[in-house]
C-alpha cells in the first residue's frame, strides 16, 4: 500500500468536474468523485485503485 502522505488531489476537469487522490511515487489513486472532501476520505481509508508509474 502506498504512503498515506504522498498524495496529491487532482481535478478532472469536464462536464462534471471531479476529484482524485493520486499517489506520485507509485501511481495508485481513488475513484473519481463528484463532492470534493470524497477522495480524501476514501484515500485515508485505504479506498485506492492499484497503480503503476509510468
Amino acid at each position: 500500500m502506498t504512503d498515506k502522505d504522498s498524495g496529491e488531489r487532482k481535478v478532472i476537469e469536464g462536464p462534471d468536474e471531479r476529484y482524485i487522490v493520486l499517489c506520485g511515487t507509485c501511481g495508485a489513486r481513488t475513484r473519481a468523485y463528484r463532492t470534493k472532501g470524497a477522495e480524501t476520505r476514501a484515500w485515508v481509508r485505504g479506498d485506492i485503485i492499484k497503480g503503476e508509474k509510468q
